[in-house]
């Protein structure tokens, strides 16, 4: 199983973002961190328009699919989630696996947008959250 995750308030995600651009600059090369920064520049841009800038962010969270439908994400995500809804905070993630929209949705995440990547051309979803949604 492989898991990582990240649920931050705004504040903390931008300096989570500061402190892994060395690292991710040399895991991908020049050309892949350019492309990977204007990913993140893209998902910004479409983010600012959905008013979540105070909410905190599910980062990366993800299983091998053997793993898959057991409750596992559920219940690593648990703690997580019940810390978003004790400070009353909104959440929300995007995700490029159409796949996985009815699993989230199940943890109370709706869609807030659909949207085309520019870089990629990939499809991609944002889900939010509302505190106490599940």
């Amino acid at each position: 199983m492989r898991t990582a995750f990240t649920l931050r308030p705004h504040d903390e995600r931008q300096a989570a973002y500061a402190q892994r651009e060395d690292a991710l600059r040399a895991l991908l090369g020049e050309q892949g961190f350019s492309h990977f920064t204007a990913i993140v520049d893209n998902m910004e841009h479409v983010l600012a328009q959905h008013d979540l800038q105070d909410a905190w962010y599910l980062s990366i969270a993800g299983f091998h699919p053997d793993a898959q439908g057991q409750g596992l994400g559920a219940s690593v995500l648990a703690p997580g989630l019940a810390a978003v809804d004790a400070a009353g905070a909104a959440c929300f993630l995007e995700t490029y696996n159409e796949r996985s929209l009815p699993f989230y949705s199940r943890l109370g995440f709706l869609v807030a947008g659909h949207y085309a990547e520019a870089v990629t051309g990939c499809d991609y979803w944002l889900m939010a959250r509302q505190p106490n949604a599940a």
